[in-house]
């Protein structure tokens, strides 16, 4: 299988695996949402932000530098084996010792119980490193769907009965820990590699030079993505946090579906090309359209029929459909630059990346702590809101253009090539946008239930969405077309080049 070849099958199964994994989430969300309220999505909020710092410092980059390195030895993967679990179990008392004093500072009793509980995954966590970045690093994105998938459904399961059964948060927690808990058993046994009991110094500390660089970005990446949760914990409470969390996450979680199966390929794919500049600008040129044509539209659609979707999760939910209308402009961004990562990773250029993701992280930072001190005494509506505004204005403003222009930089890739690939994405999100606010002003009523009313507005934006790229895209248009035409000598045409039309 050439390369071409393992990438479109590698990209086939990433996305049943992120397919999987976020359709289940975003479903059990929702659920969840209706059964729980804000202030406990609130309280989970803030303490999965201060367990995922404590799971990244387990990771410390190895994960990204056994996948992008040429040459790997059994005495390397050996010694990150051991090194990552040693970490994990000083870390987990770290994290429970710790627990009282993060929740002191947010001035929530309740949340101590919780990360002292939540703390369990983090060993569970440092068992699966070399072994998902090893099914990574081969492309084997078949188990890797099948595993994700699964642990998504049981967890979900046993997080959905918990909740109707009145656990509250603690079915969040459930959620979380069994899901972990189920991914690291199916990895042992998907994966073929297991540790021998041996360890050196000295091949641990080759990795430290490129994983040092990829942890020092994730932690930048982190500041950036959980500061709204810490921050606004600290200033506006967990309510706060609970509705803008929830509106953030379904844009997220969308975005996550439409695009994070070709960034997961992504990295090892352009590792893979990092000394064929020609291939690796094809094959970035590539992602970027795929993921335009995914994701803007569907986006558009999003930020329209937001009042509908909150309808139907309750009243107690209404304001996070303002913050779902304004942050589904930074998901359009993020779609068109979620490669820069990868391809900056691919290049070598781990410290760069690092610098960038810290840059936005305190710009972040600073800006959100300035909106807590200036709306602290606020309604809660009003901090969401100014929130979301300076996130998305922030990373439109650098963040986003930034991350363009290192694409183009690293690939040559023309500002016109970048703009062709994105027009026909764009002319479609404003066809379903426009279709949507017609059908929202003149079809639906007051009296319609939220269901029916958000199938009213999603179904037909997304034909016109859908019939808005088939006449600007060629490559749509043959993924519509292609089924209705019949040809006797190549009956498995259609299938073998649905996928790879929008690839090449």
């Amino acid at each position: 299988m050439n390369e071409q070849s393992k990438f479109r099958h590698a990209v086939k199964w990433a996305y049943v695996l992120t397919g999987a994994q976020r359709g289940i989430a975003m479903l059990l969300t929702f659920v969840l949402a209706i059964v729980l309220g804000p202030k406990d999505f609130g309280i989970a909020a803030m303490a999965m932000a201060y367990i995922i710092f404590i799971e990244m410092l387990v990771a410390q980059g190895m994960g990204a530098a056994i996948i992008q390195r040429k040459n790997l030895s059994g005495e390397q993967l050996d010694s990150i084996f051991w090194l990552v679990g040693a970490a994990s179990l000083v870390l987990v008392a770290v994290s429970i010792a710790l627990s009282q004093w993060w929740a002191s500072v947010n001035s929530l009793p309740a949340l101590a119980p919780v990360i002292i509980v939540l703390s369990l995954s983090i060993p569970i966590k440092g068992l699966t490193v070399v072994q998902h970045a090893l099914l990574q690093r081969k492309m084997d994105f078949r188990n890797l769907a099948f595993l994700s998938g699964g642990s998504a459904i049981v967890g979900g399961a046993v997080g959905v009965v918990m909740a109707l059964n009145g656990y509250g948060i603690w079915s969040l927690v459930a959620q979380h820990l069994v899901g972990s808990a189920i991914a690291t058993a199916v990895m042992w046994k998907v994966s073929d590699w297991r540790p021998r009991f041996r360890f050196s110094w000295r091949r641990a500390r080759e990795m430290f030079g490129f994983s040092g660089g990829v942890f020092f970005s994730h932690l930048g990446v982190y500041t950036a993505g959980q500061s709204d949760a810490i921050l606004m914990g600290l200033f506006f409470g967990p309510v706060a946090v609970g509705l803008y969390r929830l509106g953030e996450r379904i844009m997220d979680m969308l975005l996550e579906i439409a695009t994070r199966s070709i960034q997961i390929v992504a990295l090892p794919h352009f590792s893979s090309l990092q000394d064929d500049p020609q291939r690796l600008r094809a094959a970035v040129a590539s992602c970027l359209r795929l993921s335009a044509t995914l994701t803007i539209p569907a986006m558009a659609i999003l930020a329209l029929s937001s009042d509908e979707l909150m309808s139907m999760l309750g009243a107690k939910w209404a304001p996070a459909s303002i913050v779902l209308k304004i942050v589904v402009f930074m998901g359009m961004a993020k779609a068109l630059t979620v490669f820069s990562g990868p391809l900056l990773l691919a290049k070598g250029y781990a410290k760069a990346l690092a610098a960038l993701t810290w840059v936005l992280a305190i710009v972040f930072g600073g800006l959100i702590t300035g909106c807590g001190i200036a709306f602290k005494d606020a309604s809660v509506e009003t901090q969401i809101i100014a929130v979301a505004v300076t996130r998305t204005g922030v990373f439109l403003l650098f963040g986003g253009l930034v991350r363009l222009l290192i694409i183009r930089r690293l690939c040559k890739l023309s500002f016109g090539s970048i703009a062709r690939a994105v027009a026909p994405s764009v002319i479609a999100a404003i066809g379903a946008a426009g279709t949507a606010m017609l059908i929202s002003e003149f079809v639906v009523r007051t009296t319609t239930p939220a269901i029916t009313a958000l199938a009213l507005v999603v179904g037909p934006a997304g034909l016109v969405a859908v019939a808005f790229l088939a006449i600007f895209d060629r490559a749509v248009r043959d993924v519509v077309f292609r089924p209705l035409r019949w040809s006797p000598k190549r009956p498995s045409e259609v299938a073998q080049r649905t996928l790879h039309s929008q690839m090449d």
